[in-house]
């Protein structure tokens, strides 16, 4: 009796699941575009019913899709589960895709773990004319002008850290500097956004802080198989708890802040940071909801605080691991800056071959592997494809910087390449088209100044002769390794 009980049941399951798994994900029946003219999409083999390639990816999604494109070239498609997944690689394509053909591809691809913290109503997942309404804002207050009357806050942050090296090159010990090149990370977009800082001693409430965006970044940018195969989405919807707990702790310490700015500021002054746009935003027109300032400020603490710390440490270890590279470089700032005079970025034109550093540390190290995943509201013709309505859409970053058919030895950090104006290459460290990131110049600015300000007063050495690993840890960001230093003044 209980089999012929339980066996129908199992049946519907499957049959659901099944259904699930081969769904066009919302594309219309009625579509009006036949495929039959179209190339096939290429895409790996090993597909799991139900979970599609999603056990194949493992804990480096990026290696996995790298070794694909290798495989089935600049354009190919995968599957999430139930979700048709197009990954777009190589600069051209990208290009073609983000900016030629832009409106298509301008949707964020919605992912309910995400909208369960957010609500949909921050700026890296909202879509439509809330999301354009929100980087207008942000735009507007990290314009050019803006940052430059503001490069003070950037400046006294580097001297914070660079007094910090000071104290450690003194001392001779061995140190782990992420946690204080992070901060300073974190103190700029803290001064830019709240115009708050911590000291940099890392202790009690900041270095709880850091661990804890740190842990949302690695946790946030693996896929969660609830987001893609609605039926677990109830089993899953709460884990894993670290990630959920993290954010919380994030919004807590942002949601602090903005209630009791709301409560004192005076709405009819000039703002006096970005915070203070979107609560005026919030408060007189009504157009953004208090949760959607709060979920968007925390976007920002993310990314202000990860992406572009990480970029400074991928540095530091590049420069140790080839030692000629940051002598060339020493000689440069000396010859540039002397030893006090105070760095702009507006003297980037002077040190070609740092931004050159700086722009292969990009290259080399992508801050966002994957970048955030869009989505096609509409059938899409593309380079003799059809790429289907409800596809999420990667672009993929870590493959096209670091792809054989595009550069020369591409896992070698050579900055030279970027002083050869015959040979370089674009690349797209924030991403490319209408949903690039908003800091981004702010990010350049900050990493120009630290870069410029440590390497010209201190050597950066490998505590042994054994290289520092170059291997990154995949998440949201790219996080760069644990690792250790020795310090020496020049």
């Amino acid at each position: 009796m209980f089999l012929l009980i339980i066996y129908p049941i199992l049946v519907i399951i499957i049959l659901f699941l099944w259904s699930q798994f081969f769904s066009k994900n919302g594309r219309s029946s009625g579509n009006k575009i036949s495929p039959m003219h179209y190339k096939t999409i290429p895409s790996p083999k090993g597909l799991v019913p139900i979970f599609g390639h999603l056990l194949q990816l493992k804990k480096n999604p990026h290696e996995k899709i790298k070794e694909w494109y290798e495989e089935h070239g600049n354009i190919f498609k995968i599957k999430f589960g139930s979700v048709d997944t197009i990954v777009l690689t190589e600069y051209p394509v990208i290009k073609e895709a983000f900016i030629e053909n832009g409106p298509a591809f301008v949707q964020r691809f919605v992912r309910r773990s995400r909208t369960d913290l957010n609500k949909g109503v921050n700026l890296a997942n909202s879509n439509g004319e809330y999301w354009k309404n929100l980087k207008t804002i942000l735009l507007t207050e990290m314009t050019n002008s803006k940052l430059k009357r503001l490069e003070h806050y950037i400046q006294q942050e580097a001297e914070g850290v660079s007094d910090y090296f000071a104290s450690v090159a003194k001392s001779g010990e061995i140190q782990d500097p992420a946690n204080y090149i992070k901060l300073y990370s974190m103190n700029v977009i803290l001064k830019f956004l709240f115009g708050i800082h911590y000291p940099y001693t890392v202790e009690g409430h900041s270095d709880h802080m850091l661990a804890t965006i740190r842990r949302y970044f690695r946790s946030t940018g693996q896929p969660f198989p609830g987001d893609f195969i609605p039926l677990l989405y109830p089993f899953t919807k709460d884990k894993p708890k670290e990630y959920f707990q993290d954010y919380a702790t994030i919004r807590e310490f942002v949601s602090e802040i903005a209630k009791t700015r709301l409560d004192t500021m005076d709405m009819t002054l000039e703002p006096n940071n970005i915070l203070d746009s979107l609560l005026i935003q919030h408060k007189k027109v009504g157009d953004i909801p208090l949760y959607g300032v709060i979920a968007t400020c925390i976007d920002l603490v993310l990314a202000g605080s990860d992406t572009t710390g990480n970029s400074l440490l991928f540095i530091i270890i590049a420069l140790c691991n080839n030692p000629e590279i940051q002598e060339t470089l020493y000689e440069e700032l000396v010859a540039t800056f002397g030893v006090d005079q105070q760095v702009s970025y507006s003297d980037k034109s002077k040190t070609p071959y740092l931004c050159a550093i700086i722009k292969e540390a990009y290259r080399r190290f992508p801050a966002a592997p994957l970048s955030v995943p869009h989505y096609l509201d509409r059938d899409v013709e593309f380079r003799g494809y059809l790429l289907p309505k409800g596809s999420q859409v990667f672009q993929n970053v870590y493959s096209t910087h670091l792809s054989e058919k595009e550069w020369d030895r591409p896992m070698e950090f050579k900055p030279e390449r970027f002083l050869e104006q015959q040979t370089s290459k674009p690349i797209i460290p924030f991403g490319l088209g209408s949903r690039s990131c908003v800091g981004m110049n702010l990010a350049e600015n900050e990493i120009y100044i630290l870069a410029a300000t440590l390497f010209r007063k201190y050597k950066f050495m490998r505590p042994t002769s054994e290289k520092l690993s170059e291997d990154g840890i995949f998440g949201l960001a790219l996080q760069s390794p644990d690792f250790k230093i020795k310090v020496e003044q020049r």
